[in-house]
Formats: structure tokens, C-alpha cells, sequence
């Protein structure tokens, strides 16, 4: 790494100062010596040396605040719990769409029970008083983040659709 940094620098100085190579004396020269190379000589240098090799820029993030189920106390277990009760349960909404054998009202019915289990079962996981510390939490950085001067809302206008979306929760029921 560090020689095809020198070598990098080397061929920076060599292109920067080809004009006083040339014979050209800086005095008599006509257009002023290069800052930076130009955009061939970078492509050439990216080619002998590959994009992964050159320095790349660091960006300074600002550091982000703990998240609000950390600060109440949530472990990521519980989370990681929460997030595969979800992901079974979108896989089981699929499944009852895809159901032939069942009527839209059937599917809803069906739909409507899985998802009550779910929240149900992703409540039972934390107690009342964790999840009133991750609502406060979420609300004070809401509130952090809010314009002082909120631009006044206009109603949107009502533009017709020509071909509405399907409803529901399988995209199909009306």
C-alpha cells in the first residue's frame, strides 16, 4: 500500500511539473502549471493502481443517540423476538392470500386473527412500563427534530385516478 502511495505522489509531481521538463521556463510559459491532474491522467491512475487502492474521503457522521429500546431497557433479544414474530406473521398473511380454497371475507377474518396474535404476543414481551418509557423516548426526540416554525399544511388536491390500487390486505379485496 505504501509504494503505490509513493508511486501515486511520484507521478503527481512528474505530471505538475512536465511543463519545466519540457523546456518551458516558467516565466516564458503560457498557461499556468496544473493544480491538479487532470481528468485523463486521474483515469490513468485508477487503471494502474484499481479504485480500492486510492485514499478514500472520511466523512465525519454525527454520533447517534442510543435507540429508545435501549434506553428503556428492552434487551436485543426481545427485539430480535419482535422482529421474527412480524416476519412470520407477514409469511402466514401470504399464505392466506394465497389460499384459493378461501373467500375475501374469510381472509380478512383469517388476516385480522393472525395479526391480533401477533401483537398480542409481540406485548407480552415487554412490560407496560418499558413501553411507556420507549413512547416517551420516541416523543422527546420528535420533539427535538420538530421546525419551530411549521409551514401551514394546504389540502392536497383531489386528482382522479384512472386505475385505482387494489385494497386490502392481500391487494385484491375490495
Amino acid at each position: 500500500m505504501a509504494t503505490r502511495k509513493l508511486a501515486f505522489v511520484l507521478l503527481a509531481a512528474v505530471l505538475l511539473a512536465s511543463p519545466c521538463l519540457m523546456g518551458e521556463s516558467a516565466q516564458g510559459a503560457t498557461a499556468p502549471l496544473p493544480l491538479r491532474p487532470t481528468a485523463l491522467q486521474q483515469r490513468k491512475v485508477i487503471r494502474s493502481f484499481g479504485k480500492k487502492s486510492l485514499p478514500k474521503t472520511v466523512h465525519a457522521k454525527a454520533p447517534q443517540p442510543e435507540p429508545c429500546w435501549k434506553v428503556a431497557g428492552i434487551s436485543p433479544e426481545v427485539i430480535a423476538r419482535r422482529r421474527g414474530i412480524e416476519q412470520e406473521t407477514q409469511t402466514r398473511v401470504r399464505q392466506v392470500c394465497a389460499d384459493p380454497s378461501l373467500s375475501d371475507q374469510q381472509k380478512r377474518q383469517e388476516i385480522r386473527r393472525l395479526r391480533q396474535a401477533a401483537s398480542q404476543e409481540s406485548l407480552s414481551l415487554t412490560t407496560p412500563e418499558q413501553r411507556a418509557a420507549v413512547k416517551q423516548c420516541n416523543e422527546e426526540r420528535a420533539a427535538q427534530h420538530a421546525h419551530p416554525h411549521p409551514v401551514a399544511h394546504l389540502p392536497r388536491p383531489v386528482i382522479p385516478n384512472p386505475r385505482p390500487h387494489p385494497t386490502g390486505p392481500c391487494g385484491n379485496m375490495r
